[in-house]
């Protein structure tokens, strides 16, 4: 069962390059949360056609010594994503100076998919993680 957006009115999405993101929240040790109200138009639109047409597939990883099949599809350097999404790259890449344009998403289908509350830090190697 999908839960759309109580506030949302474009049937049509795209981004609005003026949205002015909200001051940066710290959220300690080193992260932090930029938020941008209204900065994309017609989300729930687009949150369907991502999931009716985005390349799902199951992947396995290694966790433990072992080798377990994630708990979501996932989609990976997805390089034909509709609009506004390459756009939406394209404007994050600007705003943080990343190269920023790779595709990637998560299918969680039902209550039996999900992930641990934790913090990616296999990139953490890198500068830019």
């Amino acid at each position: 069962m999908l839960q759309y957006s109580l506030l949302a009115s474009a049937t049509t999405p795209s981004i609005d390059p003026k949205a002015t993101p909200l001051p940066r929240r710290d959220l300690g040790a080193g992260a932090w949360l930029d938020i941008t109200q209204g900065w994309v138009q017609g989300s729930d639109a687009l949150f369907e056609h991502v999931h009716e047409t985005a390349p799902w597939s199951a992947h396995e990883r290694i966790m433990w010594g072992k080798v377990i099949e994630e708990p979501r599809l996932s989609t990976r350097g997805w390089t034909d994503a509709p609009s506004p999404v390459p756009e939406l790259g394209r404007a994050l890449s600007l705003r943080y100076g990343l190269d920023l344009r790779s595709v990637n998403a998560n299918w969680y289908r039902n209550g039996q998919d999900s992930v641990a509350w934790h913090g990616d830090n296999s990139g953490r190697v890198a500068d830019t993680t």
